[in-house]
């Protein structure tokens, strides 16, 4: 029984390259590309500079997720401003409801 009601990920890092991701999260290698069980959405910024915007589409492809662009705001997470960040939590609520 799947108990994963589904996913929201947002800003994924591409694990698998150097020159696009730390290498503190390069352990977290090779990313998996199957289709997650569950629903999912991509969230991805159209110049995050921990993944190619067309490398965000094929995740989101690959995992039969959809794909959400947000226009040009870097890596989404509060370290670079985003703070409690409305739109994901309008884009939570709509996969809630």
């Amino acid at each position: 029984m799947n108990r994963i009601a589904g996913a929201l990920l947002v800003s994924p890092s591409d694990v698998d390259s150097e020159a696009h991701t730390p290498p503190e999260v390069r352990g977290f290698s090779p990313m998996p590309l199957t289709p997650l069980p569950f629903p999912a959405v991509v969230v991805a910024s159209a110049n995050d500079p921990y993944v190619d915007f067309e490398r965000a589409r094929k995740f989101a492809r690959s995992w039969n997720a959809q794909l959400v662009e947000v226009g040009d705001q870097g890596h989404i997470n509060t370290a670079s401003g985003h703070g409690e960040w409305r739109e994901g939590r309008s884009l939570l609520a709509r996969m809630i409801g």
